[in-house]
C-alpha cells in the first residue's frame, strides 16, 4: 500500500545557486521586524534595530558567494562562532534566512566585562591593531545612540578580543569575557593589597601598583598634616 505520510506532499525547498536567485525569492518575502536591503550582484543585508541606537542591533550580510557574516552593533561575530557551523556559513533559501535570523534574534548579547577602573584603564580602542594583543585584551566598543536636539550619548561596551558577542545561554558573559573579567578582578585585588614604597626606595624599582599605593598614602598623609596645621592656626 502506498504511504500516506504528509512528508510526500511537502513542497521542496527552492534553493538558490547565486545571489540573484536569492534576491528574487526575497522580493516577495516579508521578514518583519527585520529590514532587507538588496544590492544586486553585491550583497543582501538584513538589519534589526532597537530604536535606541543609531546603528542596528543585529546585521547579517550575505555576499555574492551566499556566505554570510553577522554583526552585533557593528561588532563582527568571529568566524569560529558556533552560529556559522550550525548554519554551514551559507544561505541558500528563504527558510535558511528565517532560521538564521530567528537564531540571532533569540540569542543573548554578551554584556562584556563591565565598566570600572580596571576595565577603563586596560581597554584599547578598536582602531588599534588588535591582532597584536592577547585574546583577553579588553576593547572599548562605543555604540552611538539616536541623537537628540540637546545631547549626544553612546553605550560603551568593554569586551575582550575573543568575545563571542551572542550566546544561546542565559549567562551574562561569554566564556572569553568571563575569563577576562576574572583577570581584571585579580588585578584589582593585587592593587588594593599593594603597600606604599619606603621613603628611600628608587621609583624605578617600584611597580605600578606600589606607586599607586604610595601616591594614595602620601595624599592621605598630606591631608592629615593640613588638618593638624589648621587646628594649630586656630589655637594661635
Amino acid at each position: 500500500m502506498p504511504s500516506t505520510s504528509s512528508d510526500m506532499f511537502e513542497p521542496a525547498l527552492c534553493l538558490s545557486t547565486n545571489l540573484t536567485d536569492l534576491a528574487t525569492q526575497l522580493d516577495t518575502t516579508v521578514l518583519l521586524p527585520w529590514l532587507t536591503e538588496i544590492a544586486q550582484d553585491e550583497n543582501i543585508k538584513f538589519c534589526l534595530s532597537d530604536q535606541v541606537h543609531a546603528v542596528p542591533t543585529y546585521t547579517v550580510i550575505v555576499d555574492s558567494s551566499l556566505e554570510f557574516t553577522a554583526y552585533v552593533y557593528n561588532w563582527p561575530i568571529a568566524d569560529n562562532h558556533k552560529i556559522y557551523n550550525d548554519h554551514k556559513c551559507s544561505i541558500k533559501s528563504v527558510e535558511d534566512v528565517r532560521e538564521l535570523l530567528s537564531t540571532i534574534e533569540t540569542s543573548k548579547i554578551c554584556e562584556g566585562v563591565g565598566e570600572d577602573y580596571e576595565s577603563r584603564s586596560a581597554a584599547i580602542d578598536p582602531n588599534a591593531d588588535i591582532t597584536a594583543f592577547g585574546p583577553q585584551t579588553v576593547v572599548r566598543h562605543s555604540v552611538p545612540k539616536m541623537p537628540t536636539p540637546t545631547q549626544f550619548e553612546a553605550t560603551v561596551f568593554f569586551m575582550c578580543i575573543e568575545c563571542q558577542v551572542i550566546m544561546e545561554t542565559s549567562d551574562e558573559l561569554c566564556n572569553p569575557c568571563s575569563k577576562a573579567s576574572k583577570q581584571l578582578k585579580k588585578r584589582t585585588e593585587k592593587r588594593t593589597k599593594a603597600s606604599p614604597a619606603k621613603s628611600k626606595a628608587p621609583l624605578a624599582a617600584c611597580g605600578p601598583e606600589k606607586l599607586r599605593a604610595t601616591v594614595k598614602a602620601t595624599r592621605l598623609e598630606c591631608k592629615m598634616l593640613k588638618q593638624q596645621l589648621q587646628e594649630v592656626q586656630e589655637c594661635i
